[in-house]
C-alpha cells in the first residue's frame, strides 16, 4: 500500500526512506574450497586469510583438511579472519557449509556472534555496526569444526524481505501514526524492523493513536524481551504470547495476521530464521485464537520507537493462507 497522502501523524516523528543499493556486487570471499594454504602446523592458514587471536599451538589450531579448513580449540580463541571486509551500516549474507564435531563456530563482529552448533549448510545475514574484519572462529573450548566452503556477499539492508529502491516508514522519535481503515476482518500483511524496545501494531483500532486500553480493537505487540503477543484492547485481554527471544533485534520480519468472519485470528511470521511462512508458536494461549470483542475499525495504527520501521502494508478482505 502506498502510504503517501494517507498517513495521519499523532505523536512523534516519521520519515519515508528508501532501501539503499548495495555498494559492492559479487562475492567478497572467493576462496571457497580453502585449497591454497601457507604456513606450517600449528600455524597453517588459508591464503587471503590470517589467524584470528594470535598463533596456534598443538591444541588450538587451524589446519588444512582434504575437505576444508579445520578449527580446533581447547583453551584459547582460534580461527580465521579477513581484514577490513565489512563496512559499517551495510548488510551481508554468508553462505557457509560446515561439519561440527563439537562446540560452536562463530561469525563474530565485536561482541556480537552468530553461532553455528550443528553440521549443515547455512545462509546467515547481518548488518555490520562498524568497519570490521570478516572473522570465523571457535566460540568456546572443546570446539572442533570443519569449514568446507564460505561465500560472502553484500545484500540490501532489508534482505531478504526488501530490495533496493523499496520504501519504508522510519520512526525518528517515538510516537504513533495511522491510516484510515474500516477493515475488521480479512488479512493484514506488513514488514517490521524490530529494534530494542517495544512495537505495537493496531490492525483494528477505533482511534488514530492506538493506545492499549484506550482503543477498541486488536494489537500485535512485540515486547522488549523479543516475544510476540496478540491482544484485545478495551477490555484488555492477552489472546496469546510466545516465548522470549522469538525474534531478534535489528532485523526485518514480515507478519501476516488473518481474521475470519467467525472471529478466528491466525498469525504467521517470515524473516530472520523463519525462511518460509511459519505459524507463530504460542507459549501461553493459542494461535489460532477466536475473539469477538470488536467488530469494527476506523484506523490501522502503529506505536513505534525511534529506529523502528514499517513497510509493505497490504490489507485484503478475504483470508489468505
Amino acid at each position: 500500500m502506498e502510504l503517501s497522502g494517507h498517513l495521519i501523524k499523532s505523536t512523534g516523528s516519521y520519515e519515508i526512506k528508501e532501501v539503499a543499493p548495495i555498494v559492492v556486487s559479487g562475492e567478497l570471499i572467493g576462496n571457497t574450497e580453502f585449497s591454497s594454504w601457507s604456513g606450517v602446523f600449528p600455524n597453517e592458514v588459508p591464503d587471503w586469510w590470517a589467524l584470528y587471536s594470535g598463533p596456534g599451538d598443538a591444541n588450538n589450531y587451524v589446519k588444512q583438511e582434504s575437505n576444508g579448513a579445520r578449527i580446533v580449540r581447547t583453551d584459547n580463541a582460534i580461527g580465521i579472519t579477513k581484514t577490513s571486509q565489512l563496512i559499517a551500516g551495510r548488510s551481508y549474507k554468508l553462505k557457509i557449509s560446515v561439519t561440527v564435531t563439537s562446540g560452536q563456530l562463530s561469525w563474530v563482529e565485536g561482541s556480537t556472534h552468530i553461532l553455528i552448533d550443528s553440521s549443515g549448510y547455512y545462509e546467515l545475514t547481518r548488518k555490520s555496526s562498524s568497519n570490521s574484519p570478516m572473522t570465523l572462529y571457535a566460540y568456546d573450548n572443546g570446539t572442533d569444526v570443519i569449514i568446507h566452503s564460505a561465500y560472502l556477499e553484500e545484500v540490501s539492508n532489508g534482505y531478504p524481505l526488501l530490495d533496493k529502491g523499496d520504501k519504508y516508514l522510519e520512526c525518528t522519535s517515538s510516537g504513533t501514526v495511522a491510516i484510515p481503515s474500516k477493515q475488521a476482518y480479512g488479512t493484514w500483511e506488513f514488514d517490521i524492523f524490530h529494534t530494542i524496545g517495544e512495537q505495537r501494531i493496531y490492525s483494528i483500532s477505533s482511534v488514530k493513536d492506538g493506545g492499549y486500553g484506550t482503543t477498541d480493537g486488536y494489537l500485535l505487540y512485540i515486547t522488549s524481551n523479543e516475544s510476540i503477543a496478540l491482544y484485545s484492547s478495551s477490555p484488555n485481554t492477552q489472546l496469546f504470547i510466545t516465548a522470549n527471544d522469538y525474534v531478534e533485534i535489528d532485523k526485518w520480519y514480515r507478519f501476516r495476521l488473518t481474521r475470519t468472519i467467525d472471529g478466528e485470528f491466525t498469525l504467521y511470521i517470515k524473516g530472520g530464521d523463519y525462511t518460509n511462512w511459519t505459524l507463530v508458536t504460542a507459549a501461553t494461549g493459542s494461535n489460532p485464537v477466536t475473539n469477538l470483542n470488536h467488530s469494527s475499525s476506523n484506523y490501522f495504527a502503529v506505536d513505534l520507537d525511534a529506529g523502528d520501521k514499517i513497510a509493505n502494508l497490504k490489507m485484503f478482505e478475504g483470508v489468505v493462507r
